[in-house]
């Protein structure tokens, strides 16, 4: 969602209309953002909404893992670790590909 979902005081889960109805908004953000390489959904409704729209993006690598709020979290410590090695993998991924003195490709 490129959006907040929820009141003042909570958020709420994504309703299936609301992630239909934040594509056109989304592939308008992501129109905006030329050099953006990789993208990680975090949860089951992020990891469906960005299955929509991939397709549109071949050159974005996608990475998944889980929802970070302390209900999925606090449980099972492992996805902690996940989440994390997620993120650390994503910003090797954009640094390298935007790093100057990284191989040239030569066609």
């Amino acid at each position: 969602m490129p959006w907040y979902v929820g009141t003042g005081d909570k958020i709420r889960p994504v309703k299936p209309g609301e992630v239909i109805a934040g594509q056109q908004h989304l592939k308008e953000l992501l129109s905006l953002l030329p050099d953006l390489r990789v993208v990680v959904t975090m949860g089951v409704p992020a990891r469906k909404g960005w299955a929509l729209l991939a397709g549109l993006f071949p050159h974005i690598t996608t990475l998944t893992t889980w929802h970070p709020s302390g209900q999925s979290l606090n449980p099972q410590p492992s996805k902690r670790t996940h989440v994390l090695d997620t993120l650390r993998l994503a910003a090797q991924l954009a640094a390298y590909r935007f790093d100057p003195n990284g191989p040239k490709e030569r066609f």
